[in-house]
């Protein structure tokens, strides 16, 4: 069966300690500043200047970006003690003189038998609640859901990363009772309350503007907040978003297709009390848009076993198809007949035991499920082509047919991604184009269409649905940070690139010379790098050797006369002033361990 991957939180159940610093006015917020730092020895070369030259960065970027604080007026520090109680490592020299920021990344890379592909948690605390000291362990030993592109990869841990950022921020539980009012700085009421829903107990943050956004989006007014996860282990339960509701939610709890930073986390986040959000850094949503409370309190099967949406829940399992938004290619639940003992009865509908779904987050829902290597605006999603025609992709999408160049290799309806482009011909009406090889089928109307030199047929979805709702262009993550959205497109700043500007420009290798290893799920031998590289041509290699050599001379020249520069530059160069220290408060010693092995979420097989 195939792997779910958790996107999983460690340190979700500990109660960090606090740290007693002065905070600027609750109304006078500034952009966070956020400072990393790097413990990455047990990993490869490759790897570690992805981690800390691509991943990391890019998220704090984005997340810069993306929030207002109150500033911390003093440096953060941290002793030897604190920072093994908090991530096992020992602080490096800046730590222990103080970083001025607002919070501080401790990330590390371990080898971990457990399959788990990340994991992060808060460590301490402002004296307002908010996390300002926490730590993200990626597992060197996962097995990747990724192919031998390096991009492919960069695209699934940077949502990873992304994702764990928002535990340490306060998707977290142990924190939700300290989640303040912005304007008096009082502690809100209990933010969660528990209802019962299709048979089964659910907690519910109730919590302004997360409520009234969801509201008006599901249009459902009568709903109450938003509904957490509740299968899955314990760094799953209470930790995310229901993905019934939610689905590619970029705060649900294991990686899906086209998973999105949405309203409702940045939402979730200035309901905190601590943050400030920046609306536009958020990306929009499809599934159960208008869809009314119904599609929130009933059960996606009715008694018959018929979806009561079907166009968000299917029945075919095992049909290979779309996905609702016509982003990546997707199988309808399971293609496998399975039973298990351990399914919930309220998602028991078949009352046999039957999964619907190889999603264990999903109320057992039978949906068009996807892996993020199969997204069509990816180009390097290119492996799972079935056709030479198909295109990978910005201006791509799928579409569902049977379309082949010869009757005998006639496919069964399957998906295919295809390029594609709409024009608005009147006020409100649409055509959309989508291009096979040399021929351009037009889309009017839902229908199917044949294809002149093809056999088979496209299934031609609403124009007006597609173009406005599911294929409507915006900039992803809102550009990082790193760049300004012009016409729906990202305009990136010098030394970035990509659609969202996620890459930055610091070694040619991630575009040329080298690829990746392709693990295709096997076991990955503990002594070597999970992402381990491959040189394509040791002549490049050589040029690249000598060109540097020669760089290095140069440099050696101009530097021979000059002083000898310090030892031990920290990640973050800051300098020494006057400003009140932070001072980290300790009355429990053993409130502040994290008992890193016992809880993370794993991965489901």
């Amino acid at each position: 069966m195939n792997l779910l991957f958790f996107l999983s939180i460690l340190g979700a159940l500990f109660s960090p300690a606090q740290v007693f610093v002065r905070t600027t006015s609750l109304t006078d917020r500034t952009n966070i500043r956020i400072a990393a730092f790097y413990y990455l020895e047990e990993a490869s070369p490759q790897v570690q200047k992805t981690i800390s030259e691509q991943l990391v960065p890019a998220a704090i970027a984005y997340y810069q970006a993306a929030l207002k604080v109150n500033r911390l007026t003093g440096p953060i520090t941290l002793t030897r003690a604190e920072t093994q109680q908090c991530i096992g490592v020992d602080p490096q020299g800046s730590l222990e003189q103080g970083v001025h920021a607002d919070l501080v990344l401790l990330v590390v890379a371990r080898y971990n038998p457990k399959k788990v592909i990340a994991s992060s948690g808060a460590c301490f605390l402002s004296e307002e609640g908010r996390p300002v000291i926490g730590g993200i362990l990626y597992n060197l030993n996962a097995k990747p859901n990724t192919t031998e592109i390096p991009e492919a990869y960069y695209e699934n841990m940077l949502k990873t990363t992304l994702h764990e950022f928002g535990h340490i921020l306060g998707f977290t539980p142990n924190l939700f009772d300290r989640f303040i009012d912005p304007e008096t700085g009082n502690n809100l009421k209990k933010p969660t309350i528990e209802k019962e829903v299709n048979g089964a107990m659910v907690k519910i943050l109730t919590l302004d503007p997360l409520t009234r956004r969801l509201q008006d989006y599901f249009a459902c007014p009568t709903l109450e907040g938003a509904y957490l996860e509740q299968e899955g282990s314990e760094g799953a339960k209470g930790l995310h978003f229901e993905r019934r509701i939610f689905m590619n939610e970029i705060m649900t709890g294991a990686a899906t297709a086209n998973k999105r930073i949405s309203e409702f986390y940045l939402a979730f986040l200035e309901g905190t009390g601590w943050y400030t959000p920046n609306y536009e850094m958020s990306e929009p949503m499809t599934w159960g848009k208008g869809k009314g409370c119904s599609f929130l309190n009933e059960k996606c099967l009715d008694e018959n076993l018929q979806s009561r949406f079907p166009d968000h829940f299917c029945t075919k399992l095992g049909e290979y198809a779309c996905t609702s938004d016509h982003q990546a290619y997707a199988m309808c639940g399971i293609n496998v007949d399975y039973k298990s003992e351990d399914l919930r009865k309220e998602f028991d509908y078949a009352q046999n035991g039957k999964l619907f779904t190889v999603d264990g987050f999903a109320d057992n829902c039978p949906y068009q499920y996807s892996y993020d290597m199969n997204e069509c605006k990816i180009s390097h999603s290119r492996p799972a082509a079935a056709m030479q025609e198909e295109h990978f992709g910005p201006k791509s999408a799928c579409f569902t047919g049977t379309v082949s160049r010869t009757e005998e290799k006639s496919f069964d309806s399957r998906p295919f991604c295809l390029k594609q482009s709409c024009v608005e011909v009147n006020p409100n009406e649409y055509v959309l184009s989508i291009e096979l090889g040399d021929e351009t089928i037009v889309c009017n109307e839902r229908k199917r269409v044949t294809v002149s030199r093809y056999f088979g047929y496209i299934d031609c979805p609403d124009p007006k649905t597609f173009c406005t709702r599911d294929n409507a262009e915006f900039c992803p993550r809102g550009c990082m940070g790193r760049g300004s959205c012009v016409k729906n497109k990202c305009v990136c700043r010098n030394g970035y690139y990509d659609v969202d500007c996620s890459y930055r420009v610091v070694d040619e290798t991630l575009a040329e010379g080298l690829e990746y290893t392709q693990w295709n799920g096997e076991e990955v031998n503990s002594h070597s790098p999970v992402f381990a590289i491959k040189d394509k041509s040791s002549n490049w290699v050589l040029e690249k050797i000598f060109v540097l050599g020669v760089l290095v001379v140069i440099v050696y020249c101009i530097m021979k006369n000059r002083k000898k520069a310090s030892n031990n530059v920290p990640h973050i160069q800051m300098k020494k002033n006057h400003e009140q220290e932070t001072q980290l408060e300790m009355p429990n010693a053993n409130l502040m361990k994290s008992d890193w092995n016992n809880q993370k979420g794993e991965e489901d097989e």
